[in-house]
């Protein structure tokens, strides 16, 4: 996996619902997150429910414009997955 810098031209890409910008950032943040998931939680299907809990709330917050700061992506993606599988 190769690192990627996000910048304030991807936020708004990603904002304005770009398919390929979505599609790159829950292929990239799908990644991290399985990583991170596995050594935590017992099984496939609630590493899933975990992924697809921490992008729903993920993009929740984008739409209402709280995600700001797109070099701090990575760590709000992270923050919001660590709520997300102690609530699982």
């Amino acid at each position: 996996m190769q690192f990627h810098p996000f910048d304030e031209a991807y936020l708004e890409r990603l904002s304005a619902r770009d398919p390929r910008t979505e599609q790159h950032f829950v292929s990239y943040f799908t990644a991290l997150t399985q990583i991170k998931l596995r050594s935590r939680l017992p099984s496939r299907e609630a590493i899933e429910d975990v992924r697809q809990e921490t992008f729903a709330r993920f993009f929740v917050a984008l739409r209402a414009g709280k995600i700001q700061q797109p070099d701090r992506l990575g760590s709000y993606v992270n923050s919001m997955c660590n709520n997300a599988s102690f609530e699982a």
